[in-house]
């Protein structure tokens, strides 16, 4: 089974989109050019919750968002294989609006738990740690010994300091570690949660989400200094107090 997290930017259609460049359309279709089984989708922009079967593709999108009547900003979601949304035995359980899970029977008596993510960036520090304690408290409730796949963009930079993260951190971190990513490996190491994609030796594109270049930073460093980690995961064996 394929698994991945894409920052969609936006799910909401301009008014002159008509078929096939409706936003689900062309997230679909890229998702089955990688045969992608279940994507975790972030910030989406769309409000409240729901449910869209993409006619015409392999996929269902799940949402979960701002109240409608609250601006369109955040919002996380899954775009899932349509045989996979066939044999779920619950549907997504949507926490707020930046954290979603689905819950996915992988065979005798196995589940996955696969949470979608979407953290708030650098200067809502306060959200970013409100944020933390809720996506604790959804994986506190996780029963033991089912394994967990956190996927989303977490706007956070965990570095390359391995000596410091041995069980968190892998040997191939990108950039340098800024208070998110300080965060976020606090609280991996509290979870026993490895960050995956640092721990293979891939070229930068597919370890970020984004890349922000600052004109002061010159070119050569300005690809590695400004990533953002985007995927984390684990088998749930104990959780830490």
């Amino acid at each position: 089974m394929t698994f991945g997290a894409w920052n969609v930017c936006t799910l909401i259609d301009r008014e002159e989109n008509v078929p096939p460049v409706w936003k689900t359309v062309i997230v679909a279709r890229e998702q089955s050019r990688y045969n992608i089984d279940v994507a975790a989708l972030s910030e989406t922009h769309l409000r409240d919750e729901g449910e869209l079967v993409e006619h015409g593709s392999l996929y269902t999108f799940f949402w979960k968002g701002l109240a409608s009547s609250e601006p369109r900003r955040s919002g996380v979601g899954f775009a899932v294989k349509n045989y996979l949304v066939a044999q779920l035995q619950e549907y997504p359980l949507h926490v707020l609006d930046r954290i979603t899970t689905l819950r996915l029977y992988m065979g005798r008596e196995n589940y996955l738990n696969v949470i979608s993510v979407y953290a708030p960036t650098l200067d809502k520090s306060n959200e970013i740690k409100d944020k933390f304690q809720k996506l604790t408290r959804c994986i506190d409730c996780i029963r033991p010994r089912e394994q967990i796949l956190l996927l989303g963009d977490f706007n956070a930079r965990v570095g390359r300091d391995y000596d410091a993260w041995p069980k968190v951190l892998g040997r191939h971190g990108v950039g340098k570690m800024n208070s998110s990513g300080q965060l976020l490996l606090s609280f991996c190491a509290k979870l026993d949660l490895p960050i995956k994609n640092t721990m293979f030796r891939l070229p930068a594109k597919y370890k970020a989400t984004c890349i922000h270049v600052p004109p002061s930073i010159s070119t050569l460093d300005r690809s590695i200094d400004t990533l953002s980690i985007t995927l984390s995961c684990a088998k749930k064996t104990s959780l830490k107090s």
